[in-house]
């Protein structure tokens, strides 16, 4: 293969070397051309990597190398930094091998023979991206990672061992239908295979360039970390590090909520893959203003759980931390320690972290995870810190180092979990039964069921249990508190039906419910305490219709209805059906005809939701008379996918699941 090439030596504050060389085709070859332009920076001296960034469509990247953001970010990573000038994104035309002869070119040029074996961090805009793709196909053992940015060609073929490469992919909100549709077709087509790919949509963006560095440049630095090797040897074949499944975080692609491989609470197989929780709040910031949540990683923790208050010599006791477990051998080792006196308690606390403090290690906002700890000897100096470094280094002790092991720590003392006669614990902390009022434990990191205890408080007119992570059903005890005023639970993960028992909520004045996972029917019990109710609020569950008659829309706000029965109404008060009696086809594309029956005279309203609650249409608004009708709608301006037709008159309220496929 013929080889042409330049050298340029460029000299500044940085001092650098810039080559450039040309792979002319040969008899094998029919790329057209592929010229190639690399900088090398004269102060590393054992190159670790290549960054790529590759051009659009007839573009010509190879200006990068000049780029001096470009260049602290390839230079902080003992990268090179590659351009390109190529005309083919297709593998069997040779353009492949033309890449890889480039980069041994350079290996010999500039002596840094590293550069044949170090692997590839591509970024490629549109035309680039389908080349970055196909390219990571072919040699996926040589690929770190890859962005592509909102090209509309990618080979939507079995990807195979690239489903291992973190792949961050970016589509325009309103960039053209076939690109969106082909960067998200292959992402929902690989998740279930296990592809550790992030699928972002950039709202209100045609076909540009993101410009969100923060979010790109986080995701090389993230993945470069955790793929390389420590002990890499760059001048021999490099192995890549494959990456578990479970140290990743997950997004759900509508919500935009977040969570651990641990406690997701979403559909694994259709949710983004992250490489670290940064890379997942990023990717939230990226994909919406409105505000945004993580699940819980952190399940109950029972009677069994024993917890010590940990020390550090010579440290005053603002230092101190907590932890716990349930594991009896590592609790009769601490209980050990604690029979020495405390200059002899030599064993330190060696322990994996996690964010928040887990219901238990105030004040800090970490805590080391139960019955991921152990007592130690001797750790790695990397996690010897005390824990108000960790504090102020959160995101990087967690996501990058992820232990603490300060060698000064030893076990304090053992926290007691028994209350006095006439107490209650509660997450930890014994409350009087009798005196007990008010409690408000909202945004306090609480995770887990409500105890069912909590329905012993008999005198508890306030309960705010709001913006923690609490799961399982709401216990049926706290619907009989008998002078409960205020129940606020809204901005949890509570789940299950609600018990049928509001009749005995006598005193009942303000119910939050909202964004939770509630799902089943709202009993019509409810209807007895709603005219006494001065706050009332359901919206952002999964609650499925038919709803009590008292119930407004604005109580209700959106349901998810997706995993509800069929639909049907009656209204009580006479002997006619309040329904819809079919739509069809459905699914459909791109019209479907409504057939509904009302049973009085009176205005119905008629409209079209997407599957994360926007109104998309406003079919119908006008008085109609009683009986029977039919409506059409034409989804032709809307993209496939799921929507709910919503019928309501002064007392019924009817919603169907409507399937649009093009």
């Amino acid at each position: 293969m013929k080889i042409i090439f330049s050298i340029i030596l460029i000299f500044s504050i940085s001092k650098a070397e810039i080559f450039d060389i040309s792979i002319p085709e040969n008899d094998t070859a029919s790329y057209t051309y592929a010229d190639f332009r690399i900088r090398l920076n004269d102060s590393i001296d054992t190159l670790k990597g290549i960054y790529w960034f590759m051009h659009h469509n007839n573009g010509d990247s190879r200006n990068i190398v000049n780029d001096t953001s470009y260049q602290t970010l390839a230079d902080a990573q003992d990268f090179a930094l590659l351009g390109a000038r190529i005309f083919n994104m297709h593998m069997h035309t040779g353009i492949g091998e033309a890449v890889i002869a480039a980069i041994d070119s350079f290996a010999v040029l500039s002596g840094h023979q590293e550069l044949s074996h170090v692997p590839f961090f591509i970024n490629g805009y549109s035309w680039g991206g389908q080349f970055g793709y196909h390219f990571s196909k072919w040699i996926p053992d040589r690929i770190a990672g890859l962005i592509t940015q909102k090209g509309g060609y990618h080979d939507t073929t079995n990807a195979g061992p690239a489903i291992e490469i973190p792949i961050l992919m970016i589509v325009g909100e309103n960039d053209l239908e076939y690109r969106i549709d082909n960067l998200t077709g292959i992402f929902f087509e690989h998740r279930p295979l296990g592809a550790k790919w992030t699928l972002a949509m950039e709202p209100e963006a045609a076909h540009t360039q993101v410009s969100d560095h923060l979010f790109l440049n986080s995701f090389f630095n993230d993945v470069i970390q955790a793929r390389l090797p420590l002990d890499v040897n760059v001048f021999d074949t490099i192995q890549l590090n494959t990456l578990s499944d479970t140290i990743g975080w997950l997004g759900n692609q509508n919500t935009y909520r977040i969570g651990s491989w641990e406690c997701y609470d979403g559909i694994f197989d259709s949710s983004s893959w992250f490489p670290s929780r940064g890379i997942g709040e990023y990717w939230q910031n990226f994909m919406t203003n409105q505000p945004t949540d993580t699940s819980s990683c952190f399940s109950y923790l029972d009677s069994n759980y024993v917890y010590f208050n940990i020390g550090i010599h010579e440290l005053d006791s603002t230092s101190d931390f907590i932890v716990t477990t349930n594991n009896q051998i590592l609790i009769d080792e601490c209980r050990l320690q604690l029979e020495l006196p405390e200059d002899e308690r030599q064993l330190h606390i060696n322990g994996y972290l996690d964010f928040g403090n887990g219901g238990f290690n105030e004040p800090w906002n970490w805590h080391i995870i139960p019955n991921n700890w152990v007592l130690a000897e001797m750790s790695i100096g990397t996690c010897n810190v005390d824990p108000a470094y960790i504090e102020s280094n959160l995101d990087y002790y967690v996501n990058s180092v992820g232990q603490l092991c300060n060698w000064g720590s030893f076990v304090k003392n053992e926290l007691g979990t028994d209350c006095n006669d006439g107490d209650e614990l509660l997450w930890n902390q014994c409350y009087s039964i009798e005196e007990t009022i008010e409690l408000d434990l909202s945004s306090n990191n609480l995770s887990g069921p409500i105890p069912n205890v909590i329905g012993n408080f008999m005198n508890l007119n306030y309960l705010n249990l709001s913006n923690n992570q609490l799961t399982d059903e709401i216990p049926q005890e706290i619907f009989e508190l008998p002078k409960l005023k205020y129940l606020l639970l809204n901005d949890n993960q509570l789940n299950g039906e609600l018990p049928d028992i509001f009749t005995q909520m006598d005193s009942i004045n303000q119910l939050n419910l909202t964004r939770n996972n509630l799902s089943g029917l709202i009993p019509a019990s409810i209807c007895s305490i709603y005219s006494q109710l001065e706050l009332f609020e359901l919206g952002e569950n999964s609650l499925c219709p038919p709803y009590p008659s008292c119930l407004t829309f604005d109580d209700l706000g959106y349901q998810n209805n997706t995993d509800c029965e069929q639909v049907e109404i009656t209204n009580q008060s006479t002997p006619f059906r309040f329904q819809i009696n079919n739509a069809y086809p459905n699914p459909f594309n791109p019209n479907i005809l409504i057939h509904y029956e009302i049973p009085e005279d009176g205005n119905v309203k008629i409209f079209i939701y997407d599957l994360i609650g926007r109104r998309i249409s406003n079919i119908t608004d006008e008085y109609q008379l009683r009986g029977k009708h039919k409506i059409e709608w034409n989804g032709d301006g809307e993209e496939s996918g799921v929507y709910f037709l919503e019928i309501t008159t002064e007392n019924n309220r009817a919603v169907k699941k409507l399937v649009l496929l093009k």
